[in-house]
């Protein structure tokens, strides 16, 4: 009997951390995510550490569908906000190329339920990141929004955004 219930609640256990859709993104293990949109708007993210990929259904469809505000209006986890931007920094060093193939692309970290991304926010489009792009679209975020805000920043006329939001939010849309 409790082998039985050991078992049982192991498997519960598993079952609850392993995410099923965009509402359990914010489960997902902290760390280096690269990530697509795919075209019937699902979207499937890759732990770059681990190599293991999570999909996640579309969205429901808002009336509203891509933000056009740099300001999203909800604070963020400053430990995460932190930690999450002291990695993609680390990533970015002194330049990382990025790209896009037939859908945006993005790279970020997830903490504590916070990810923090780089995205190219076009098809067959490509981008360079270094910590002092990191530090001015930040910089840019937190003149505009609270500094712990979700947010992103695009530069003028560019499809590259730098961006922090809760773990599971839309990004990247194209």
């Amino acid at each position: 009997m409790q082998f039985k219930l050991v078992s049982i609640l192991a498997l519960a256990g598993f079952a609850a951390a392993a995410p099923s859709s965009t509402q359990d993104f914010k489960n997902l293990p902290d760390g280096p995510y690269s990530g697509i949109n795919n075209a019937d708007g699902s979207s499937s993210v890759t732990h770059m550490e681990t190599g293991e990929t999570f999909n996640f259904a579309a969205p429901a469809k808002r009336s509203l569908e891509k933000r056009d505000t740099h300001c999203w209006g909800y604070e963020l986890d400053h430990g995460g906000v932190d930690a999450a931007v002291v990695q993609l920094k680390n990533w970015a060093g002194t330049g990382r190329d990025w790209k896009s193939d037939g859908t945006p692309s993005y790279f970020g970290y997830n903490e504590r339920g916070v990810y923090v991304y780089y995205c190219i926010n076009a098809p067959r489009s490509q981008g360079n990141l270094d910590v002092a792009d990191i530090n001015y679209a930040l910089g840019q975020m937190d003149s505009k929004c609270k500094r712990y805000e979700a947010g992103y920043f695009r530069w003028d006329g560019s499809v590259e955004i730098v961006g922090k939001t809760r773990s599971g939010d839309n990004i990247c849309l194209g």
